[in-house]
């Protein structure tokens, strides 16, 4: 297990604001296969316990049922989230662009 980590909100505000104002970086964000958090970047700590494996998620065509396997998968991966923690944008940023991710 690890711990799962997050970007400081002043960061999350910082990549938000790069993306509405610079078309370079937009273009990047939209068409990248991936896209990883800058490796200088820190990162906080959180209370949150984490497989050292990352879920590997569906993508068969059918959408309906990838959303549904997916959000099983994420829900083990993750486990019990409490309410602050599953509404924390800086989580769900991480879980995207960094690694390992179940995006990777």
């Amino acid at each position: 297990m690890q711990t799962q980590r997050i970007i400081t909100f002043p960061q999350m505000l910082s990549m938000r604001e790069k993306v509405y104002s610079d078309a370079e970086t937009r273009i990047s964000y939209s068409q990248a296969d991936k896209y990883y958090l800058p490796p200088e970047l820190p990162l906080l700590n959180t209370l949150i316990q984490i497989p050292d494996e990352a879920p590997e998620l569906q993508i068969s065509g059918d959408r309906a049922e990838d959303d549904l396997q997916n959000a099983i998968k994420l829900y083990q991966y993750l486990g019990n989230l409490d309410r602050t923690q599953a509404t924390d944008q800086r989580l769900w940023a991480c879980l995207l662009y960094t690694s390992p991710s179940p995006r990777d």
